[in-house]
């Protein structure tokens, strides 16, 4: 017969063999008496107590077993000791008839206990992907947290904006301080660059959609390219007047519409073309002279219309010169018989002035008086002249006698 005793737990694993003289206080938190074993009624009865008051202390007891109980004096609650892990772990009560009160960590609202109850607990939350948990500090990384269909739900979210602020960087403008604020960053992509408080737009990379308003005084560096555009539709028109304005209508050449139809063109060779057909004619036919003009007084007395060639209606005189620019004068329909009987014709003469036979002479041919025969005097001449007025006059000269004709025709062509 053996006079060992062995210790088993409920599981009947063997949690310690006590000899027959022993007494066992590393085993378990009590004192355990071999079969023999002397003044073992002082430590058994400590034993009892210490159940009974389930090992008060602020510190819990020595050598404990999974199951075993100890009443934290220092928290005032009741903890178990776990197999695995092995700690102390508060045993919560059930609830029914008390409650409990929930004591919410830094970014949260705790509640309060119900009237009467005892229990106290912290609320715990668990980090997960960005959401960040130190200590009672909850951070979370916007960039990791995917908000799905947050834009339906915007008007559900309640947070608080008065303790934010935007601080703008170098071209942004910033809002209103309220109680604290927070820095607004701008992560660059593509055709963006950000340099502290710059941010940088790459035009060839970064495209912009849609009608864009520009306002102010702006200086561009480059060229500025736009669609061809039609007559209808040109390139570059006008706020409220859309069918007018510039497009590009061919290869190297541009048009001018008005109402959405094409009036000139500008073409590769240089030439204006009128799309006209009255005015196309005027400037065209036989333009042999570059840049000429022609300039006449015509009047309702010699027909009131405007010529459509190159021959001009007029009278004695023309008008609306500019002064300054050449000019070659063509007089004519000079009476075939001047000369005849006791005066003879001398010279055609220019005057500047609107008024035949007088004002001051401005050129004349021949420039010495001569004696044509009966019948026989030039019907008409021409001049080249720089311009010393807006009007000038012709007429015929009869030698010595003071006494003029009026040509029934004058014509005048800009030559510079």
């Amino acid at each position: 017969m053996s006079n060992t005793y062995t210790i088993r737990n409920s599981d009947g694993v063997i949690v310690a063999t006590i000899n027959e003289l022993e007494r066992d206080r590393a085993a378990t938190s009590l004192a355990l008496h071999g079969r023999g074993s002397k003044e073992y009624g002082f430590d058994r009865n400590q034993n009892t107590f210490y159940q009974l008051e389930h090992f008060a202390d602020a510190t819990g007891p020595a050598n404990p077993i999974e199951g075993q109980l100890w009443w934290d004096t220092g928290n005032q609650e009741v903890c178990v000791w776990t197999g695995s892990p092995q700690a102390w772990t508060t045993v919560v009560p059930i609830s029914q008839g008390l409650g409990f009160n929930v004591i919410a960590g830094d970014g949260l609202v705790g509640g309060g206990p119900p009237a009467g109850s005892p229990l106290t607990t912290t609320l715990n939350v668990v980090g997960g992907t960005g959401i960040t948990v130190t200590a009672n500090s909850i951070s979370t990384n916007d960039s990791e947290i995917i908000h799905d269909n947050l834009s339906g739900f915007v008007a559900n979210e309640h947070i608080d904006h008065s303790t934010i602020s935007l601080i703008a960087g170098n071209g942004l403008t910033g809002g209103n301080t309220l109680t604290s604020f927070a820095e607004l960053f701008f992560v660059g992509g593509t055709g963006i660059t950000t340099s502290g408080f710059n941010v940088l737009v790459d035009s060839s990379v970064v495209r912009t959609t849609g009608n864009q308003t520009i306002s102010g005084v702006k200086t561009w560096t480059n060229q500025i390219q736009g669609a061809a555009g039609s007559a209808a539709a040109p390139s570059y028109t006008f706020t409220g007047d859309t069918d007018t304005g510039i497009y590009n209508s061919g290869t190297n050449e541009i048009s001018f519409s008005t109402t959405g139809t094409q009036r000139f063109r500008i073409e590769s060779g240089g030439v204006l073309r009128s799309l006209n057909s009255a005015y196309e004619t005027l400037v065209t036919e036989d333009d042999d002279i570059p840049n000429k003009k022609y300039v006449d007084s015509v009047s309702p007395s010699v027909g009131g219309v405007p010529p459509t060639s190159t021959t001009f209606l007029g009278s004695g005189s023309v008008s609306v010169l500019t002064i300054g620019k050449k000019y070659l004068i063509h007089v004519y329909g000079i009476t075939r018989s001047a000369g005849t009987g006791m005066h003879t014709m001398g010279s055609v003469r220019i005057t500047q002035g609107g008024v035949p036979g007088s004002g001051t002479l401005v050129a004349q041919t021949p420039t010495r008086y001569m004696n044509w025969p009966d019948g026989n005097v030039p019907q008409s001449a021409h001049f080249v002249i720089t311009a010393p007025s807006t009007t000038i006059a012709g007429c015929t000269d009869y030698r010595g006698a003071g006494l003029f004709e009026v040509p029934s025709h004058m014509l005048a062509i800009q030559l510079d």
